[in-house]
């Protein structure tokens, strides 16, 4: 029996649809990676996709950052805020 890796796993129990930070803007390996796990419902992009927080307000997407992301203050920052709306709207 083969160990799954984390990357695998974290995609394979990610909410239908979820945005997916991969750690650096090199997409194709989460790209090919996601295809081959049937799962291209998710949106893959890179740290810096939390740079500009106006896009993001578009999306109620579930967010999953890969287990090696790292993200900036600013990104961390804009994340949280993120997530929080998300919980907000999703409260009863």
């Amino acid at each position: 029996m083969a160990i799954e890796g984390i990357t695998t796993s974290q995609m394979r129990r990610a909410p239908r649809g979820a945005i997916y930070v991969w750690l650096n803007s090199s997409m194709s390996y989460p790209r090919k990676l996601a295809k081959d796990l049937g799962r291209d419902d998710l949106r893959i992009v890179p740290p810096a996709f939390f740079d500009s927080r106006s896009h993001i307000w578009d999306s109620t997407r579930a967010v999953v950052l890969d287990h090696a992301t790292v993200l900036n203050s600013e990104q961390l920052r804009s994340y949280e805020e993120y997530t929080a709306y998300l919980r907000r709207r999703h409260a009863p």
